[in-house]
């Protein structure tokens, strides 16, 4: 499920950004964030892999390393100044968060 989960979260960073008018440094920024995560997701040994090449216990570091930049980008002006935008990131901040700590990381 992590999987599947991984590949919406990626495709909602592209995405939403544009919907909600963000600015361009905000958009580069979370197209960014969502290729990677989709790349990375792709690659992780899991059911929904294109490719499976990275373990479960690796992608779990990238994980988190990405919700500690993504917590970081919050004081962003391009997020800050814009309620839209700013509740898009909290709840995308929390739902990764959710994400990772209710995976189970020994079983794909």
């Amino acid at each position: 499920m992590h999987g599947l989960i991984d590949y919406a979260f990626g495709l909602a960073l592209m995405t939403v950004p544009s919907l909600l008018s963000a600015d361009r440094k905000t958009k580069f920024y979370y197209n960014l964030m969502g290729t990677q995560t989709l790349l990375y997701g792709s690659l992780t040994k899991q059911p929904y892999a294109l490719a499976p090449l990275i373990p479960l216990p690796i992608h779990k570091k990238i994980d988190i390393g990405n919700l500690v930049g993504l917590a970081m980008f919050t004081g962003c002006s391009g997020i800050l100044k814009r309620r839209s935008m700013l509740t898009f990131h909290l709840g995308m901040t929390a739902l990764g968060l959710v994400n990772v700590l209710i995976t189970n990381w020994k079983k794909p």
